[in-house]
């Protein structure tokens, strides 16, 4: 009996697991144009889902067949309002990139990048999502994950790539309340603080 009870227990402790892990697959699929990395620019109607993030695929207008793209030979591909960047995270050689959407204002020299990729659960079946938020820095062509070791202790790495704006850096090193990153600090959290310093490194420029 006791087995039995233990057994059920188990079946819905899963179950309760699958319901909050389970996400639909993302799919982007529409009208937009690929520019590859020499500056071509190709329209067509462009599929992309996140479980494949390495590749976009594209059929062009009066063609039966998709063509693929991986994403070391696209610069950027757009479906309506939506834009995907090809960037490098901070530590890859090479033809590294990822597909990132921009989630901060454009014109802002401290950018927010989400890299979105879904994985597929070979046991249920259900798609797991995985999210990783990257800020691009100053005078910095490459991204660093906001969780990065490379950004640790906060309050002594971050000034150093904003030494120009004092105001701001005071703020950060002396640990000052909405601008404190520490080890056990959530990733939303981090996301806020980070877009809370990307709009004041903004303002003191104006």
């Amino acid at each position: 009996m006791k087995k039995l009870l233990f057994l059920v227990l188990m079946g819905i402790v899963s179950l309760t697991m699958c319901a909050q892990n389970s996400s639909p697959l993302y799919e982007l699929n529409g009208k937009g144009v690929i520019e590859l990395v020499d500056g071509t620019l190709i329209e067509g109607d462009i599929y992309y889902n996140a479980s494949n993030a390495g590749r976009v695929k594209i059929t062009v207008s009066g063609e039966d067949e998709q063509t693929k793209y991986k994403v070391n030979e696209v610069a950027r591909f757009t479906v309506g309002d939506i834009e995907y960047l090809n960037m490098t995270p901070s530590g890859v050689i090479g033809n590294g990139g990822i597909f990132v959407t921009l989630i901060s204002n454009k014109e802002y020299d401290i950018k927010i990048y989400k890299y979105y990729i879904q994985n597929k659960d070979l046991v249920y079946s259900y798609y797991v999502d995985e999210i990783t938020y990257y800020v691009q820095l100053p005078n910095e062509e490459k991204l660093i994950d906001i969780n990065d070791m490379k950004l640790t202790p906060f309050h002594k790495k971050l000034p150093k790539y904003i030494a120009d704006c004092t105001e701001l850096c005071e703020k950060i090193s002396k640990k000052e309340k909405g601008y404190k990153i520490g080890m056990l600090t959530t990733l939303d959290k981090k996301l806020e603080i980070y877009k809370k310093i990307a709009e004041e490194y903004n303002q003191s420029k104006i």
